[in-house]
């Protein structure tokens, strides 16, 4: 569909309501206006998804590495890193 529409002195422009419509676009919708070598091109702004929050990724990640051994002191775990970091950079 080709429409067409004037500036108002405010630089204000009126889409045709069966364009808002068919594009989706209500009454705050955001729009985006790209500047092309033609003309502007005014097109419906893409929605951001809504990906699993921070704590959603953490608690995916504990489940499928949870630890089920004996609790370990702070000190264990300090001797577990020391060892491993030992082994990872011992010269050979």
């Amino acid at each position: 569909m080709i429409a067409e529409s004037r500036v108002s002195s405010k630089g204000q422009i009126v889409l045709p309501k069966a364009m808002r419509v068919r594009q989706g676009l209500h009454d705050g919708a955001a729009i985006e206006m790209i500047e092309q070598s033609g003309g502007v091109l005014v097109r419906a702004k893409p929605q951001a998804s809504a990906g699993p929050t921070a704590r959603e990724v953490l608690e995916r990640i504990w489940a499928r590495n949870a630890y089920t051994g004996p609790p370990l002191s702070d000190a264990d775990i300090e001797a577990a890193i020391l060892a491993d970091v030992a082994r990872k950079f011992t010269l050979r």
